[in-house]
C-alpha cells in the first residue's frame, strides 16, 4: 500500500480542515453549491514537496450531470418493481494517482452522489433505482452526453463499495457525512418502492465519519470506497474528457452533446503524487 509521507499528511489534513470551515459561513445552500464549493477548494492545491514527494491537485466541473443506461440484474438481486433505468452518475468523482519514476503504480476513484437536505432534518430521500445502480453496478454507458460511439461499460462485483453518498445541509460542523452504497445496503435490503428515507438520526455513532472519508483517500489511502481497479480508472478518465481534463494516458472518446443544464453540475478533483527521481534509490513505499 502506497503511503504519504507525515509531512504531506499534516498539509492534507490542514487543507481538509480548511475546506469543512468554508462550509459553515455561508452555510451549504443546495447540492450544487456542495459541489462548486468542494471542487473550488481543491483547485491548484500544490504544497511544498517532502520527503521526495510532491502533491498536486487539478479540479473541473461542467454544467451538466452524465446520465446512464443500465440493464437491472433479474430478481431476486433487483427491487421487485419497475424503475426508469436512465440515472445520473453521481455528482463529484475524486481520484488519487501515485506516480514512481514517471509511471503510473496506484490510483484510486470514489465517486459520490450528494444529498442535500435542509434546516437541520437528518432525514434524505434517496432514489432506489440510482441506489441499485450505486450499489451492484450492473453493464451500462454513458447516453448523455452522447457520446460518437456507444461505449459498455462493465465494472464488476468488486468494484461496487467505490460508490458513496454525501449527505449535506446547513449543519456543517457534521456534515457532509458519507457513507458508501455498500454500508447502506448492509443496513437496508433493496427496498421494494421508487424512494426510500435514510435517517441519520437512527444510525449508531460509529457509522458518523465525517472527515474521515477524505483523510482516509487522502492520507492513508485506505478504505472500503477506495479499491483501486483498471475498469474504474478506465471509466474515469472518460469521465474526465467530458470535463475537458487529460487523463492519463490521454486517449480519445468524444463527446457531442455540449448542452448545459441549468441546475446541475458535476465535478473531478484529481490528487497526484509524484515520488521524484532523485529519491527512487531510498523509497520503501509498497504497492
Amino acid at each position: 500500500m502506497v503511503r504519504l509521507n507525515s509531512s504531506l499528511k499534516n498539509q492534507i489534513g490542514a487543507k481538509i480542515r480548511a475546506y469543512h470551515q468554508s462550509l459553515l459561513n455561508p452555510p451549504v445552500s443546495k447540492e450544487r453549491d456542495f459541489v462548486n464549493r468542494t471542487v473550488n477548494a481543491f483547485k491548484n492545491f500544490r504544497p511544498p514537496s517532502s520527503g521526495g514527494q510532491s502533491l498536486s491537485t487539478r479540479s473541473a466541473n461542467i454544467d451538466r450531470k452524465p446520465i446512464v443506461d443500465f440493464m437491472p440484474f433479474p430478481r431476486p438481486l433487483s427491487p421487485a418493481f419497475p424503475f426508469d433505468s436512465k440515472k445520473e452518475i453521481g455528482d463529484l468523482l475524486f481520484v488519487y494517482k501515485y506516480f514512481l519514476n514517471n509511471k503510473l503504480v496506484a490510483h484510486r476513484a470514489s465517486i459520490v452522489q450528494a444529498k442535500y437536505t435542509r434546516g437541520m432534518r437528518k432525514s434524505w430521500t434517496i432514489d432506489t433505482g440510482q441506489f441499485y445502480l450505486m450499489s451492484y453496478w450492473p453493464c451500462f454507458r454513458v447516453i448523455k452526453p452522447k457520446p460518437r460511439k456507444f461505449k459498455i461499460y462493465d465494472l464488476e462485483p468488486r468494484t461496487r463499495s467505490w460508490a458513496t453518498y454525501g449527505f449535506v445541509g446547513p449543519n456543517a460542523i457534521e456534515y457532509p457525512v458519507f457513507f458508501s452504497s455498500q454500508r447502506i445496503l448492509s443496513r437496508y435490503s433493496m427496498p421494494k418502492s421508487e424512494h426510500f428515507s435514510f435517517d441519520l438520526s437512527s444510525m449508531p455513532n460509529i457509522w458518523v465519519c465525517t472527515a474521515g472519508y477524505l483523510s482516509k483517500l487522502l492520507q492513508d489511502l485506505i478504505g472500503e470506497n477506495l479499491l483501486s481497479n483498471s475498469k474504474v480508472r478506465d471509466f474515469a478518465n472518460d469521465l474526465y474528457r467530458i470535463v475537458n481534463l487529460l487523463p492519463d494516458p490521454p486517449g480519445e472518446f468524444e463527446w457531442d452533446d455540449q448542452e448545459s443544464e441549468e441546475g446541475k453540475s458535476f465535478g473531478i478533483i484529481e490528487f497526484k503524487v509524484v515520488q521524484e527521481e532523485e529519491n527512487k534509490g531510498c523509497w520503501k513505499g509498497k504497492v
